[in-house]
Order: C-alpha cells, then sequence, then structure tokens
C-alpha cells in the first residue's frame, strides 16, 4: 500500500514538473526551462535578435548563437532569386547553427500573399481582394498552400496576416487588410492564420499591433488618437467600448485561436510608439489578453522610439516595454545594426537595465514557438522541406489562385445593352473587348506590392498571365 501511495505521488510530481510558470500567463515545458537554466544572459540576448540575411553571415548566426534570421522584402540570395537558391542560403544558415551545436533559428520571411519574394511562387491576391471574396475556407486554403511554398524555400515563419481596420483610404497599406468591416477582418484574417500554422511547421504574426489604420488623417506610422475613457478603456480590455471592441476583435480571436506571433505597430497611441508602450504589450496583450506567444519588433521598429537619448537607450526601452524579440537591419557606418544591438543589450543587461525575468520571459516565448513547430525534437525539420518543393509554383496552387481572383473580381458597372441583356450576359458572345489601361499587360503592376520586392515593380517580375494576354 505504502509502494502504492509513493508512486501515485511521483506520478503527481511529474506532471506538476512537466510545467514551469515563467509569468502569470505563461506555461513552458520543462525541456524548455532547462535550456533556460543552462544559457547565460548573453545566450538570451542572442535568441532575442531577429537579423536581416543582408547584414549577417552563416558563421556570424553560429558565433553568436542568434536566435532568428529574415529575409526583407527584395532581400533574394546574392546567387539569385530562384527557388534553388533560396533553399541553399536558408539551409547554410540552419547548418552553420546546428553544426555548432546551437538551437535551429526562426528564418522569418514576409509572405504576403504567396510566397512574393521568389520568382516563380505562386501569387495570390491581396487581403484587400480576398476580403471582396469573402470565402473562409478560400482564404484558409490559401494559408495552407502560402505555408507550403514558405517551408519549401526554408523559412518558417510569415509576417502575415494583416488585422488592421482602415479608416482612411489614404493609408497607403490598406491593401494589407481584409477592409474596414471587423467582423469580416476578424474572420479571414483567422482563417489565414488557421491556414498558415495548420500543419504545424509554420509560425504566422498577426500584425500591425495596435491600432493600425486609425491614425488621424490616414498617415502611415502616425497617431491614433484616444480619449483618456477609451484609453484606460483599451488597456483594460473593455470590449463593451465600441472603439476597443473594434480595435481589439481580430487580435483576441487569434489569441483565443493560438496564434504563435504577434508584430508590434510603427504607429503611435496618444503620441507614444507602441514599441515602447508597456501598457499596451505588457499589461493588455500578456497579462489582459494572456497571449503567450512571441512579440516581435516591426522593422527597425526600435528606432522610432521617443524620449530616448541613444540606441542602447531605445533598445532597454523596447524590451521593457515587453518587446520579446527585436527585428532589426542596414548598418551603422561598417558595423552591422544587428551587432550594435547585440553589445548594447549585452551591456544593458550587465548593468540590470533589463531584468533576468524580462529575459527568460522574452526567451521562453522563443524557444516554445520553436518547440512548437517540431525544431527541439528534430533539427531536420528547420531544413527546406523537399516535399513542399514539389509543389512550389506548381499547378495545384495556381488553381487555387485562379479561384482567388474569379471570387475577388469586383464588377462595378453593368449596363443593358442588347435585348435586355446586361453587359456580362452579353460578353460571352462579343468579337471585341477592350483591355484598357498601362497595368492591363502589366504583370508587376497587377500583382502590386510585396512582389519581389517591397513595393512591388513593374514590367515581368515573377511568372504569371497578365489580364490582356489571359
Amino acid at each position: 500500500m505504502m509502494k502504492r501511495i509513493l508512486k501515485v505521488v511521483l506520478v503527481a510530481l511529474m506532471v506538476v514538473a512537466s510545467t514551469i510558470r515563467v509569468d502569470a500567463k505563461s506555461t513552458i515545458s520543462q525541456r524548455v526551462q532547462n535550456i533556460i537554466d543552462n544559457m547565460s544572459s548573453t545566450d538570451k540576448v542572442a535568441q532575442m535578435i531577429q537579423a536581416d540575411t543582408r547584414w549577417i553571415t552563416p558563421e556570424e548566426v553560429a558565433e553568436y548563437k542568434i536566435g532568428s534570421i529574415l529575409s526583407g522584402g527584395g532581400a533574394a540570395p546574392s546567387t539569385g532569386n530562384q527557388l534553388n537558391n533560396w533553399v541553399d542560403s536558408a539551409n547554410s544558415y540552419q547548418q552553420a547553427v546546428i553544426n555548432s551545436g546551437g538551437i535551429p533559428l526562426l528564418y522569418g520571411i514576409d509572405a504576403v500573399h504567396g510566397n512574393n519574394n521568389l520568382y516563380g511562387a505562386t501569387i495570390y491576391p491581396h487581403n484587400i481582394g480576398l476580403a471582396a471574396a469573402n470565402d473562409q475556407q478560400l482564404v484558409e486554403n490559401i494559408g495552407s498552400a502560402t505555408a507550403s511554398e514558405v517551408r519549401a524555400m526554408g523559412a518558417n515563419w510569415t509576417f502575415t496576416p494583416t488585422l488592421g481596420v482602415p479608416h482612411n483610404e489614404r493609408w497607403g497599406r490598406t491593401y494589407e487588410t481584409f477592409g474596414d468591416d471587423v467582423e469580416r477582418v476578424t474572420s479571414l484574417g483567422n482563417a489565414y492564420i488557421k491556414g498558415i500554422e495548420k500543419d504545424g511547421s509554420t509560425l504566422s504574426t498577426a500584425k500591425h499591433y495596435l491600432g493600425e489604420g486609425l491614425t488621424t488623417n490616414g498617415t502611415n506610422q502616425g497617431n491614433v488618437e484616444l480619449s483618456e475613457r477609451d484609453y484606460n478603456d483599451l488597456i483594460n480590455a473593455n470590449m463593451d467600448n465600441k472603439i476597443v471592441k473594434e480595435i481589439l476583435t481580430p487580435y483576441k480571436k487569434a489569441i483565443d485561436q493560438g496564434v504563435q506571433s504577434i508584430m508590434v505597430s510603427y504607429n503611435s497611441i496618444n503620441g507614444k510608439k507602441c514599441h515602447g508602450n508597456k501598457d499596451v504589450l505588457t499589461t493588455l496583450l500578456k497579462e489582459k489578453l494572456g497571449f503567450e506567444g512571441i512579440i516581435i519588433s516591426d522593422y527597425n521598429g526600435l528606432d522610432q522610439i521617443e524620449n530616448q537619448s541613444s540606441y542602447k537607450d531605445k533598445a532597454i526601452a523596447c524590451i521593457n516595454a515587453g518587446v520579446d524579440m527585436l527585428m532589426v537591419a542596414e548598418q551603422d557606418g561598417d558595423t552591422p545594426r544587428w551587432k550594435n544591438l547585440y553589445n548594447a543589450l549585452v551591456e544593458a543587461v550587465n548593468e540590470d537595465k533589463i531584468s533576468e525575468e524580462r529575459l527568460n520571459d522574452a526567451v521562453a516565448r522563443i524557444l516554445t514557438a520553436k518547440e512548437n513547430i517540431g525544431l527541439l525534437d528534430d533539427s531536420s525539420k528547420a531544413y527546406a522541406n523537399k516535399d513542399a518543393q514539389a509543389l512550389f509554383g506548381g499547378q495545384e496552387h495556381r488553381t487555387l489562385a485562379r479561384q482567388a481572383v474569379s471570387e475577388s473580381l469586383v464588377l462595378l458597372k453593368n449596363d443593358t445593352v442588347k435585348d435586355g441583356q446586361t453587359m456580362m450576359q452579353a460578353l460571352e458572345n462579343m468579337d471585341n473587348l477592350m483591355v484598357a489601361g498601362s497595368a492591363g499587360d502589366d504583370i508587376g503592376k497587377q500583382c502590386g506590392g510585396w512582389t519581389i520586392t517591397w513595393q512591388g515593380s513593374t514590367g515581368n517580375t515573377t511568372k504569371g498571365t497578365t489580364i490582356f494576354s489571359g
């Protein structure tokens, strides 16, 4: 009897020990906790940096034990922009880290309407077009197909979808949203997330948190003006407040569904940049909404934090506000900015300006995401997926894209033209059709922004059929 009681007690202790609480909201596995326990403070700092591949080599990633890399818009490998070029590049980074005994990398890419940086990838309508289609299953299927083409080239993290609710068409990134209806943004945005994360090998990102599309005059990276009451209701997640409900509903649904990363917006709320706003990032997002994933900065987002005299101080403010991973690119003089950030954060930790508790919270979230997509179980999962390469840019995905284009078409005018028939009814019997405008036979213009390069460009930028040639 005593042996049985002891056995039950031991089993109970094992169950309790299988999860470790980092803070009031976050629960991590024993494996992640063991890794953290064996990391130095500098190792933790390195995990919190995401460096652009244009300014860091595989050897540097391995040497510094960097936790993540990205390829920003237009960041094709120096060898070319074909699938094989990306595969070789991505695998070289993972191999350098794995061979040095390091933790496999999270590799992010802006696959916002297909894996749109790569020549020959399947390009889908932008989110504003998918909003016109308003088909959740279609959007989920596109998310899944996009994740497949992301894994084909070796990335495992997509910076999509955008969950902003635009109120002003002058905001130049309206096309990245699912329109101005919060219910549609919520349903389609979360269908996209479901599709991306369906097979468990790719992270999605709800962005840009918080309030983008609501800035005064539609100014990009501008300011969201809220009354004191509305701001307090926002930080307390008071969903009875109409404004708060609109701003938070897409994110609340995404968190409830299990989205694994959220990207911070460049914009300000009442004059304070979101990247340095602890109310918005820690109190609201982590504590009130219970988000347990990675909070990642936008591209060099920490640079914009106000009222800080140095890059180091901005980095400290950003981390202490609640950002877990800092996305950095470009150079300061001859030194890559990621290296300046690394040195600044190491100094800050040594000076107790960033606590060990804050480091542990950030690193636990990062390692848990890596665990969730299998990188801690099997390092071979970090490499480009060969099965997905067989589907890359292929007929199955292009058929899906054709469906998306067909469903997202918007008919602006349909006059009666002959014998009571409308223009569309008479179309199949017409001998001559006019395709007007310079975009009619330009695949680059028809694909729009975030295609091969950040803002897209004109000309034959990628494989595809224009309206005229079709």
